[in-house]
């Protein structure tokens, strides 16, 4: 027979027990969650954690999502004004893109080092996340891409424990960030729309599930439209070539020996049945948050028209921002300029108070000549 101190303390320590044992069983919301400390050579090697990992999409518990989580040691707090995702485009993952490290650190690296807690997801078909079978169909249309960014949203928010936060999206990303903004304008900060989409005059020949990039030509295309006297200067020597192995690092090889990338087609289908004929995927009267839109001079892939014309339909939002980076492409976030990009949209997040500005603040043609 136990005495009474002794029946007491058994109690508590199987009470404990089974606190532990309840809390180690609950399944963890990640998959594959890998979490190490890495140096950023731009600010004398200081450390930030970077966490990989996947999360399930919504719809389809089978299908997975690639994350990745960058911040620095001593960012404990968390609001919607210091946590951002993004998204990418339609080729090319977020990993090649936001998280590249060029002259010593990526765009996530620069805003962890800002106190920023940095997300990227890659919606499914792209990156690591699960590819969807090939049907012959079109696949991850615009509305699934925000549905898997609405996922991993949801997902930041539970894990901060907070009610909204910024979201960012470039190129085609702009239309999944702003599709996702429409529908949840109660968990939406801020908006950063980087190079959007918007109404054009041409469609592309597309059939099938999946579409192919191949390694061949991508310098070339990426500086269309930039004067033969500045194409050497506007990407720092030995970037491209980063950019490039990186990329194309897990390229399918066709039976020319050439890489190429399979990504989704569904993007070119939104473009040819939406944004060609001038209907808008979403509805932008919706948005009632505060709006940058930012490009680059010299982007050919989504030209100032485009900008313009998805700013001028911000009507209902209570302050909007348009900013042009000087001599830059599409990619200007892995130029030369790219601190002009990263400033203006670090700016944006961290303006204490942001005032509407009158219809005449704007030039827009003059910005557009």
């Amino acid at each position: 027979m136990f005495s009474r101190p002794q029946f007491v303390a058994l109690t508590v320590v199987l009470v404990l027990a089974s606190l532990v044992l309840a809390t180690s069983s609950k399944p963890r919301e990640e998959v594959n969650y890998v979490e190490k400390r890495v140096p950023v050579a731009a600010f004398n090697n200081e450390k930030v954690i970077q966490a990989d990992f996947f999360i399930r999409a919504q719809d389809d518990s089978n299908i997975l999502l690639q994350m990745r989580n960058k911040r620095k040691p001593s960012t404990k707090k968390y609001s919607p004004d210091n946590v951002v995702l993004f998204v990418h485009g339609a080729t090319y993952p977020s990993e090649t893109s936001y998280d590249l490290v060029l002259g010593g650190m990526s765009w996530m690296d620069f805003m962890a080092m800002q106190g920023y807690d940095t997300y990227f997801i890659n919606v499914r078909g792209y990156g690591d996340s699960t590819r969807p079978a090939n049907t012959g169909e079109p696949i991850v249309r615009t509305t699934t891409a925000a549905d898997d960014y609405a996922t991993a949203v949801k997902y930041i928010l539970r894990r901060r424990n907070i009610s909204k936060m910024n979201i960012m999206g470039w190129s085609w990303g702009t239309s999944i960030a702003t599709t996702f903004a429409t529908n949840y304008p109660e968990l939406t900060n801020r908006l950063v729309i980087y190079a959007p989409q918007w109404y054009r005059n041409f469609q592309t020949k597309v059939s099938g599930s999946y579409r192919n990039t191949t390694i061949e030509g991508r310098r070339a295309s990426w500086l269309t439209g930039v004067a033969a006297d500045k194409q050497n200067s506007i990407i720092p020597a030995g970037w491209y070539e980063i950019w490039e192995s990186v990329t194309f690092a897990k390229a399918l090889v066709n039976e020319k020996g050439v890489k190429y990338l399979s990504t989704p087609t569904g993007i070119v289908y939104d473009n040819n049945e939406y944004w060609f004929n001038s209907i808008n995927i979403y509805n932008s009267t919706k948005l009632n948050m505060p709006v940058l839109v930012i490009r680059a001079e010299w982007d050919a892939d989504l030209n100032i028209d485009m900008s313009l014309g998805y700013f001028k339909n911000l009507t209902q939002v209570p302050y909007k921002k348009f900013v042009q980076i000087p001599e830059g492409t599409h990619q200007v976030l892995l130029e030369k300029n790219r601190m002009a990009l990263f400033r203006e949209v670090q700016h944006f997040l961290t303006e204490e108070k942001t005032i509407p500005l009158a219809a005449t603040d704007y030039d827009l043609d003059a910005i557009r000549n």
